[in-house]
Order: structure tokens, then sequence, then C-alpha cells
């Protein structure tokens, strides 16, 4: 266990981790039963193709109260070249929330994608970067509520973004 090189199969953190697990990430007991479902009505702008506003409705159909953590994912572009280490990461997280719902209550839950924070990877020599292509992210609690979306950044952004982010 000498080589520390996280990326190394099997991998050795959930970020690059290839074999089935046991246990999800985020997996636990409850005797709650949270729903996630893209809901429109929450704010304008909301869900669009490529838009940076999402909005999730977080209900508890169950009969007890209980608490859930809503993760916010993040996978890179498929497109992204095999030179770069990043190319290997499976997914991150880039946020997260906890909540405590009632018996058939609801959460509202409004996220905005910044380019800028949530879909930085680090090239080679741990320089930040904004790579080209579709980044998938993902609203989930970690175990059997998923909601993907596609997020595409094109050439104009990638330059842009890295600058304003980390201009010095």
């Amino acid at each position: 266990f000498y080589d520390m090189d996280l990326t190394d199969y099997p991998g050795k953190t959930y970020k690059y981790f290839q074999l089935p697990v046991i246990y999800p990430f985020g997996y636990g007991l409850s005797y709650a039963n949270f729903v996630f479902k893209f809901d429109d009505s929450i704010e304008s702008n909301c869900n669009k193709n490529n838009g940076s506003k999402y909005c999730i409705l977080v209900s508890n159909n169950g009969k007890v109260k209980g608490r859930e953590t809503i993760f916010v994912f993040v996978s890179p572009p498929e497109s992204l070249s095999s030179n770069y280490t990043a190319s290997k990461l499976i997914r991150h997280v880039t946020n997260w929330t906890k909540i405590e719902l009632e018996a058939s209550g609801s959460y509202n839950f409004v996220y905005d994608i910044d380019p800028a924070y949530d879909l930085v990877l680090y090239d080679n020599n741990g320089d930040p970067m904004v790579a080209d292509g579709t980044y998938k992210v993902v609203f989930s609690n970690g175990v059997d509520q998923n909601l993907e979306v596609d997020y595409t950044v094109s050439d104009g952004e990638n330059v842009e973004i890295v600058k304003k982010m980390y201009i010095k």
C-alpha cells in the first residue's frame, strides 16, 4: 500500500473507485421516504436546457419526520483527453446540504451552477482548468434519488472562466 496514486485501479477514494460497493456514498437507514423531482414552478428560468439554475423539490412521502442530504455531484466530460489525470475522475461532490422534513413535508432546493467553481478540474501540474465538453451534474441523496442534467462548456467560456476565477 505504498503506492499513493489515488487513481490506480481500483481507485482509493469514491472519486475513482471502480468496483461494486456494499454501501453507496450517503447510504443510511431511514424510516422516512424522500423523493426528488425537478420543479419548474419554484422559480422562473429553472431547469432549462444548459441553464445554470436548477430547482429540485424534495418531498418526504413517509409517515415520520426524517433528515436527508442533498448532494451535487459533477462528472467531467467524456471528451476530456486521457492525458489528463482528471479524465479518470468518476465524479466529485461540489456542494451538499442537510435538511429535516416533517412527514408529508417538502423543501425547495435551488442551485445555480457556477462553472468557475463547480466545473473546475486540475491539470497534471495541479493548475485549475475548466475543460470544454459536456459535464454530468447529478442532484442526489447518494443512494436512490438521482436527477441528472448535462451542462456544456464551449470554447469561448473555457478561457474566460478560468481567468475570472484564478487571475492573480
